[in-house]
């Protein structure tokens, strides 16, 4: 996700309608399911300091369900969204689209780009080396989601 959407997901003060229209457009691009954008919505809602009406979500869902076909978000330059209220804080891929759903689009086809060139290319040891590392922090990462589940202090895994 980029910088934007991250920030907006953390919880926000001000923009909170604006970011669930947002958050809305934003996933229904990128192929996420309704089901699974209503339970984010949700638990978004409960880290604003200021909860939205729970009416205000549903109505923005069943708008976006009644429509015939996705609809980006609002570009990065529209005034009325992102910087107005201080979720634009762009990193260096940023600089290359005109949309967040497109950051998202385009890293993903960036990281198929990258397996497919990979395929049939045989691993260096530093590659070795980095892929063990990284495959035992995400199993220390899984292992501790799994405590703090147990334990009450998480209720979903977050993006």
């Amino acid at each position: 996700f980029p910088p934007c959407m991250h920030n907006i997901l953390k919880g926000i003060r001000d923009g909170k309608k604006r970011s669930a229209f947002i958050l809305v457009n934003f996933l229904t691009m990128v192929g996420w399911p309704y089901d699974k954008i209503e339970a984010l919505l949700y638990e978004w809602n409960k880290r604003n300091p200021e909860p939205l009406r729970e009416t205000v979500i549903n109505s923005q869902l069943r708008y976006h369900k009644q429509m015939k076909k996705r609809i980006m978000p609002p570009n990065c330059s529209n005034a009325m969204y992102y910087r107005e209220f201080g979720v634009c804080t762009p990193d260096a891929f940023c600089q290359r689209i005109r949309n967040p759903a497109n950051y998202t689009l385009l890293k993903i086809k960036m990281q198929s780009n990258a397996r497919e060139a990979m395929k049939g290319r045989k691993l260096t040891d530093d590659e070795k080396l980095k892929r063990k590392t990284a495959r035992e922090m995400q199993k220390k990462f899984r292992e501790d989601i799994k405590i703090r589940k147990e334990r009450g202090e998480l209720v979903e895994e977050s993006i």
